[in-house]
């Protein structure tokens, strides 16, 4: 998956599991312990659940440590090369 594509599902307000994987580059059973433990994580520190919507994007990509301007300047130096 391109940076491109990651920083455009990384804009989503909010981010699904799927949308997490694709962004980190891995797979479902990978992933769901720590995407489990982090809606625990996020429930508890502010008392509310997350729907099907899924979790909003600032909360996940800090949870993870995934800075957003990073995807931005790799998927704008991905442009650059593909011109």
């Amino acid at each position: 998956m391109s940076y491109t594509e990651k920083y455009e599902l990384a804009k989503k307000p909010f981010l699904k599991k799927f949308d997490l994987m694709r962004i980190l580059g891995t797979n479902t059973t990978y992933l769901s312990p720590f995407w489990n433990e982090m809606i625990k994580t996020l429930e508890s520190q502010t008392g509310h659940s997350f729907g099907p919507w899924g979790v909003p994007k600032k909360m996940c990509l800090d949870y993870f440590g995934i800075d957003i301007e990073d995807l931005r300047i790799n998927a704008e130096a991905e442009k650059k090369v593909d011109a």
